[in-house]
Formats: structure tokens, C-alpha cells, sequence
């Protein structure tokens, strides 16, 4: 894939919707949250004619604070999922993404501060509009076994949209990274309208 991508979500949807696009512009996958559901399920197009799924994204249990997210190509093979860390993820963001294996890669935000900054700012009328120009947080995507960042999503600066790049740091077999980037896509949706 050409580094960075850019995760571009629809500011007037009532689900989350977002275009993923690589380095060039180029469309890689449109990504459709489906309202209304008592299990949340996300599901991952070529692009945003929404006529060839490439795989789902389908919470374990109803609404949950720690439910697994499993992903699944559009056959139905397992790709692996992410969850979140409960408590810990009150202050900063804290994800476990895994494989049938076991946890392989770890989402952390960076600093509970711009996310605790943008959070109260944005809930301030007419100056919340703005939040997005001086706090956008970051998260490492780091491999479990020895902590080398992989990489990482920031929140880019924006007016009224949220969108956010993606900074490959390490190289990562073709597996992994669709399963790092699922898990980057998912977290993003989760953490959307937490800063």
C-alpha cells in the first residue's frame, strides 16, 4: 500500500462512513457503520459504491464497554479483532488487536491530556468548533513481542470533519497489516467522538 493513508469521514451521516484513501488519492476501501443494531457491525467495501465487500467487522456481544470486535473476510474466514482495555481506556485509549493465536499488536493513544483538552474544548459552544485545529491525538500501534512501533494514526486538523492519517513505521507482512489496519479503522470509529 503507498503510506500514508487517510481515513476521510462523512460529516453529515448519521452512521459512521469513511473513505479510506492511500498516499496518491486513490480510493482503498469505504467503510459503513450499520445504524441502529443491537450488535454493532461495520462492514469494509472495495469502494464507496458499496457493491463488493471485502470483510466485516462484527462486535461478539450487544452494547459493551469491553466487546471483542472480530473481523471476517466476506467468506467468512477469521482475520482476527481487537478489544478494548475497559478502565484503562477512560483517561487513554488502550486496544489489544489479535490474532486465533493470541494479542499481537497493541492501540495506545499518547497522551490522555490532548485527548482530556480536546474533549472539554469540544463541548464548549462555538469555540468546540475549533478543537479540531489544536488537539488531535495520536495512537502507536506497537508489536506485543517487542514493542517496536509499527505504526501510527493522528487525528489530522480539521473544520466540522473528522479524518486522520495513517504512518506505516514498520513493515509488516500482508496479514498483519490488514490486521492492524482493521483494528486502526475500528478504534477510530469507536474513539471518533471521544477526541
Amino acid at each position: 500500500m503507498n503510506y500514508p493513508l487517510h481515513i476521510k469521514f462523512k460529516a453529515l451521516s448519521f452512521s459512521n462512513q469513511a473513505n479510506v484513501l492511500d498516499g496518491s488519492g486513490e480510493s482503498l476501501f469505504y467503510i459503513k457503520q450499520k445504524l441502529f443494531k443491537i450488535r454493532e457491525k461495520i462492514t469494509v467495501f472495495k469502494d464507496d459504491s458499496q457493491t463488493e465487500t471485502l470483510c466485516f467487522i462484527a462486535a461478539d456481544r450487544m452494547i459493551d464497554w469491553s466487546a471483542k470486535y472480530n473481523f471476517t473476510h466476506a467468506n467468512g474466514t477469521s482475520l482476527g479483532g481487537i478489544q478494548r482495555k475497559g478502565a484503562r481506556s477512560l483517561w487513554k485509549a488502550e486496544y489489544q488487536i489479535f490474532d486465533q493465536e493470541g494479542t499481537d499488536f497493541m492501540l495506545k493513544e499518547e497522551s490522555a491530556f490532548v485527548r482530556l483538552m480536546d474533549g472539554f474544548i469540544g463541548e464548549i459552544p462555538i469555540l468546540g468548533l475549533f478543537s479540531g485545529f489544536f488537539f488531535n491525538p495520536i495512537y502507536n500501534i506497537t508489536r506485543v513481542s517487542d514493542g517496536t512501533v509499527v505504526m501510527q494514526l493522528i487525528k489530522e486538523r480539521a473544520f466540522l470533519e473528522t479524518g486522520y492519517r495513517i504512518e506505516q513505521l514498520t513493515p509488516l507482512d500482508a496479514s498483519e497489516e490488514l490486521r492492524v489496519l482493521l483494528g486502526g479503522l475500528t478504534a477510530m470509529i469507536l474513539e471518533r467522538y471521544r477526541g
